[in-house]
């Protein structure tokens, strides 16, 4: 019944439906609380009710449910703490609770008990606080998202004990998110052990320190996200390791000096975004054999020397606010697809 316009709330008598073995109510519009009946539902495997208008706490009877593989509750306005009595929901493989109005302390019993948890979504919610270290002993898990809560501390060594982020069998790992945040301290050089690992989002945080050097081993990378943090430094030479990369974005940071000569990120497509670090100095010149880049922002920084020649998809280009004094190459001319272009006044 998902994807419909069904309104009104979830009548208690769905509960009576004892053999019910899939509940996928998603994408409608539903409203009020969860009826208090989950007990009775012993053999429900699937409840998937995200984006619609449910709200009120999360019932404690959520915990009857124990044959549970797969509870999807996101996009809705559900209150106060996930309830306790889930941790006897010891089957499931996928808890989605994230973009809710959800509050507290991330609970440990998360990894106590729910042991063949892979997919874990907690992500646009209001928990606080540390994130446990004891996640770092889910061995099943292969998504992570904890973005946009009030999470405090640093980010714990033994995650780059996460033997269980990604597996032959199951190629839908999207990234490792822990953006927008309070998180402080370093980035710890042993994420770099996730050399499996697609995607890593750590941007919107108080990080400081220095790019891992050993980020190119993680070369699975497609997605690398190091934006608005207090980073500073060089910019890796193993970033062109990362040969699969097609999105990276380290801009508003302290990052300095040269920006990698390294023509191995042919796969970046979409935007690369190096603006504002105002430590940066010179395009490389092989910015034209990246043929797929779409959008570049190395704007507000300190880069000069000259314009390179660019690749010829290039739709989104901002030079400005920096130190580079040459003549705009006739090659700009003859990109047809340009619709937003800004360059340096100092520019002639």
């Amino acid at each position: 019944l998902s994807n419909n316009v069904i309104t009104g709330s979830i009548s208690p008598s769905l509960c009576q439906l004892r053999d019910l073995f899939n509940r996928r109510l998603s994408k409608n519009l539903l409203s009020g609380h969860l009826p208090q009946c989950w007990a009775n539902l012993s053999y429900l495997r699937v409840a998937t009710l995200s984006s619609n208008k449910l709200s009120g706490p999360i019932p404690n009877s959520i915990s009857g449910a124990y044959s549970l593989g797969w509870l999807q509750l996101s996009n809705n306005s559900f209150i106060r703490k996930l309830p306790p009595n889930s941790k006897n929901c010891t089957q499931l493989m996928g808890l989605d609770i994230g973009e809710n109005k959800l509050s507290g302390k991330v609970p440990e019993w998360i990894e106590n008990n729910l042991l063949n948890l892979a997919i874990l979504r907690l992500s646009n919610n209001k928990f606080y606080g540390d994130i446990p270290s004891s996640f770092c002993q889910m061995s099943k898990l292969q998504i992570m998202h904890l973005a946009n809560n009030k999470l405090t501390g640093n980010i714990s060594r033994c995650f780059g004990n996460f033997s269980g982020m990604y597996s032959e069998n199951t190629r839908f790992l999207v990234n490792f998110d822990l953006s927008s945040n309070q998180l402080v301290g370093e980035i710890p050089l042993e994420l770099t052990n996730l050399t499996d690992l697609i995607g890593l989002n750590l941007s919107h945080n108080h990080l400081r320190g220095q790019i891992p050097l050993k980020i190119g081993d993680m070369v699975s990378h497609e997605s690398l996200d190091l934006s608005n943090t207090y980073l500073f430094g060089t910019i890796p030479e193993s970033l062109s390791k990362l040969t699969f990369l097609s999105h990276l974005n380290l801009s508003n940071n302290n990052l300095s000096e040269r920006i990698p000569m390294a023509s191995q990120l042919q796969t970046l497509n979409g935007s690369s975004d190096y603006e504002g670090n105002p430590g940066l100095c010179m395009l490389p010149r092989w910015l034209h054999s990246i043929t797929n880049l779409t959008e570049l922002d190395p704007s507000n920084n300190h880069i000069d020397g000259s314009i390179p020649n660019l690749p010829f998809r290039i739709q989104v280009l901002d030079l400005s606010n920096n130190a580079i004094t040459s003549s705009i190459p006739d090659s700009l001319c003859q990109m047809r697809d340009f619709f937003f272009i800004c360059v340096s006044p100092r520019i002639f």
